[in-house]
């Protein structure tokens, strides 16, 4: 082994621990500047335009024509009035000629809570099969009222039934929110 004097090997030994500690301030000083200087993610703000729905679905059984039709877009207009006071959300189906009971089963196995119907050939498939699914809310537009589960808006100006779905998609939006 070596022999090195005492008074060196204090020395080095200062040496030694004075480098340790320079080495850990500047770790230190290291970690407190990159702490100090990291960027902070601003704060979550929702998109304006985002929209909250509740898990509520109207769903519209149009004709052929789609929610542009005479008698779809009055229907369709009162289901977004009613979706932006409800937090409902709304849907449409529009159903070619002779395939009306297929797509109101399509609308019930996507479990809508409410299904309105416009339409001669729609408002005949909900009349065929609202017996089939009591559970089911229906509103029929210029049709009757056939079963209990059926709500009826009469045809009339494109204002009226407007409002008419407005009213009966909130009715039965508030009755999903505090039932009975």
């Amino acid at each position: 082994m070596s022999r090195i004097p005492a008074p060196v090997r204090a020395w080095l030994d200062t040496g030694r621990r004075r480098w340790l500690g320079a080495a850990a301030g500047g770790v230190a000083v290291a970690v407190a500047l990159a702490w100090l200087l990291w960027p902070v993610p601003a704060p979550y703000r929702p998109d304006p335009r985002d929209r909250q729905f509740s898990s509520y679905t109207v769903c519209a059984l149009v004709g052929a024509g789609g929610i542009t039709g005479a008698e779809a877009a009055p229907v369709w207009a009162g289901v977004t009035d009613a979706a932006k006071s409800t937090a409902v959300r709304g849907s449409f189906l529009p159903v070619p000629v002779g395939s009306a009971v297929q797509y109101l089963n399509t609308f019930v196995a996507r479990r809508c809570g409410l299904i309105v119907a416009v339409g001669r050939d729609q408002v005949a498939a909900v009349d065929s099969r609202a017996a089939a699914y009591p559970a089911q809310s229906f509103v029929v537009v210029g049709g009757a009222a056939s079963r209990p589960n059926v709500t009826a808006v009469g045809s009339g100006s494109p204002a009226e039934v407007r409002a008419a779905v407005t009213t009966a998609i909130r009715e039965a939006a508030a009755a999903i929110r505090s039932p009975k």
